[in-house]
């Protein structure tokens, strides 16, 4: 199927590269206002643009058209259809330059010698406008189309060219016909008349088209019942025509640029290396992309289930409690702080304040004769202390018991205050003592009986 499209998608650019190359050529330098029209061998014509652009126009008798009864929309058939039609026409498959028209199961094949047309150009020193040449159009179509002017109509239109007559049959704005005669067979009557039997229902209007001055253009029309006899000169639509493809506002009906007669653009192998490069790269750029993106759900579909398995274990190991936030910068600074201190040597030994408070308390004898306001340990000392005692002698209570358990406590000094006597030292070390914690006497420590020897002093 892909290549199908493939194949579908060329076919429809061939259909179009006219119009590209219409649009691409519209130079502001271009003037289309005047046409130069120059006559070519074998009754050929030829319209440019100041040398920029050309549509050159063929006469009926290189034209050959042969109907088909079967459409032809698949390239393939369209392909080999040039073999098939060799039987029908004087001109070979390799020579050949053809269009085909198809209008409902019918098909309209219209076949040139390309090579015949390309010498004609190349004899008239017209090489160039060949490279840059827009379209390769029958004189009566060309003609006939100007007259139908883009309408969706049914139509019949004779043009008629010194002793011959070229009859179009248009339906709904299509070329599904093409007879051409001789002036004096008189079978023109005959073929109009036939084409109306064979659809009674549709309303066909009878044109005759010629030069103003060819008696048998007049002389047709009154042969022809009902015909209309077109005012303006074939020469004057042909030339209106050619500059209306030119200009890029209509495409030809029918336009012979195949074989020989191929649209030739300088840049054109540049830009289909361009195209095959940039087509390369957007595949690139497109795998690459869909390969980010799939490497990124599989990184996301990995976040999430790594996330809730971590909610799930701190669920069951903290029940009901929420989920602590800022728990990654937490991390990050932990790292970065063991990052900066990987170097073992470097890093200074840490100790605990816990042994210091805890020997502070244990020796602390009444702690409801005692008022502290602050307390400040650090590893190894007691830093400061700051609050008040009842009395004097409730200092030096505290002074022994501190010492007992391996505070250096220096000579007491204090004042009276409203509280008591105040309680302030500064950087008191300690150091462990196992007798000092371990020390008693009848299961009694050394500060029970310092309260006991306090309490028999002031009785």
């Amino acid at each position: 199927m892909l290549w199908v499209s493939w194949i579908r998608f060329g076919w429809y650019r061939h259909r179009l590269s006219l119009f590209y190359t219409t649009a691409k050529v519209r130079r502001p330098l271009i003037d289309r206002s005047a046409l130069e029209e120059i006559e070519l061998p074998a009754g050929m014509r030829c319209y440019t643009t100041q040398g920029h652009l050309s549509v050159v126009v063929l006469p009926s008798e290189m034209c050959f058209p042969v109907p088909l009864d079967r459409p032809l929309r698949k390239p393939a058939e369209r392909d080999s259809l040039s073999y098939e039609l060799e039987n029908e026409v004087p001109v070979d498959a390799e020579c050949m330059a053809f269009d085909l028209l198809t209008a409902g199961s019918k098909s309209l094949a219209i076949v040139a010698d390309a090579r015949m047309v390309a010498d004609v150009l190349q004899a008239a020193d017209l090489a160039d406008a060949k490279k840059m040449c827009l379209a390769v159009v029958p004189r009566p179509v060309l003609i006939a189309q100007r007259l139908l002017q883009g309408g969706a109509e049914n139509k019949i239109v004779c043009v008629v060219a010194g002793n011959q007559i070229d009859v179009l049959r248009f339906c709904s704005g299509r070329l599904t016909a093409w007879r051409w005669l001789s002036s004096g067979d008189g079978d023109a009557a005959q073929v109009v008349a036939q084409w109306q039997a064979e659809d009674e229902n549709a309303v066909q209007d009878v044109w005759v088209v010629g030069q103003n001055d060819d008696p048998v253009r007049q002389r047709l029309a009154d042969e022809l019942a009902e015909a209309q006899l077109c005012a303006a000169d074939a020469l004057e639509l042909q030339y209106d025509a050619a500059k209306e493809i030119l200009a890029g506002r209509s495409l030809p009906l029918v336009n012979f640029r195949s074989g020989d007669l191929a649209f030739v653009n300088p840049q054109r192998p540049a830009r289909s290396a361009g195209v095959v490069c940039g087509l390369a790269v957007v595949i690139l750029l497109t795998l690459t992309a869909t390969g980010f993106f799939w490497r990124a759900q599989k990184y996301h579909a990995r976040t999430v289930e790594l996330t809730q398995k971590q909610e799930q274990l701190y669920q069951g190991l903290f029940p009901g409690q929420p989920i602590p936030v800022g728990m990654m910068g937490r991390f990050e600074s932990e790292y970065r702080r063991l990052v900066a201190t990987k170097d073992a040597s470097s890093v200074p030994s840490l100790g605990s304040s816990l042994p210091a408070m805890h020997a502070f308390w244990q020796g602390l004898p009444n702690s409801a004769r005692y008022r502290a306001n602050m307390l400040h340990f650090v590893p190894g000392m007691l830093l400061r202390i700051d609050g008040s005692a009842k009395g004097f002698s409730d200092l030096e209570v505290l002074k022994t018991a501190l010492v007992d358990v391996g505070f250096e406590v220096p000579p007491i000094s204090a004042t009276q205050t409203s509280q008591g006597a105040s309680l302030r030292w500064d950087r008191i070390p300690w150091s462990s003592k196992e007798e000092a914690s371990s020390d008693t006497v009848d299961g009694e420590s050394t500060a029970e009986k310092l309260e006991d020897q306090r309490k028999g002093n002031e009785a």
